[in-house]
């Protein structure tokens, strides 16, 4: 896609991101309603992640629902998985999704367990943030 229609999909859609490191987090990605179910969101997505920095490693964000239902779906059509998993993750843990780019892998989810008193164990030595064990 070329940057003319990428700047015509941002008049319409929004998308708003921060970087932290070789990280991106997406803030925000906005799709009006009358534009969804028409693939201006997946044209919209790769057209952005094409013109993510090269060293830029992993892409993370938050799949919650902004009234409009949830966007797991959407993610996880566009490559992204669960960065965490387990029976004792909190609302936000639970929503956090993350996707290797620039030939990056994915990391594997980090496993988020309670321990006996009921604290919230991440330490899993088998499975650490950003890595593939």
């Amino acid at each position: 896609m070329g940057d003319t229609e990428f700047e015509a999909l941002l008049e319409r859609c929004e998308v708003g991101a921060h970087r932290s490191g070789n990280v991106l987090w997406i803030d925000w990605f906005c799709v009006p309603d009358g534009e969804r179910g028409k693939g201006t969101g997946r044209r919209l997505w790769e057209a952005f992640e094409a013109r993510i920095p090269d060293d830029v490693e992993v892409v993370r964000l938050m799949a919650s629902d902004a009234g409009d239902g949830k966007s797991d779906g959407f993610w996880e059509a566009m490559g992204f998985s669960w960065a965490y998993e387990g029976e004792d993750l909190d609302y936000e843990t639970a929503q956090e999704m993350v996707k290797g780019v620039n030939g990056h892998p994915t990391p594997l989810p980090v496993l988020v367990d309670s321990d006996e008193d009921g604290d919230v164990d991440d330490d899993d030595p088998e499975v650490s943030p950003g890595r593939r064990p």
